[in-house]
């Protein structure tokens, strides 16, 4: 099977996720992007999304925390969008709000 060549005239997305999530400290899970016209952008999830929002945070295991981030990967990457819209920061720490 013949590989597809990206097409130059094609724009690139906004915003190109990495494959992995990353557990941060105390209930956090990061998303790194990189942004069409400047650098990485970190997504933080916090425990307050985590909870509220993904359905439930686990406080003693990282690991299911950032398995539940991979589950819920397609409306986190989505609320990562819709929060770059309200900031021009690097780092930008997602909120309930940002999943309407």
């Amino acid at each position: 099977m013949a590989s597809k060549k990206p097409d130059p005239d094609r724009p690139r997305p906004l915003l190109t996720f990495d494959a992995d999530f990353e557990p941060g400290e105390a209930l956090q899970v990061y998303l790194w992007a990189e942004h069409r016209s400047r650098s990485k952008i970190r997504f933080e999830i916090g425990p307050d999304v985590l909870s509220n929002v993904l359905g439930g945070a686990t406080p003693s295991s990282d690991i299911e925390n950032v398995a539940l981030c991979q589950r819920q990967r397609r409306r986190i990457t989505a609320a990562c969008s819709n929060a770059l819209r309200h900031s021009a920061r690097n780092e930008i720490r997602l909120q309930p709000g940002d999943f309407d």
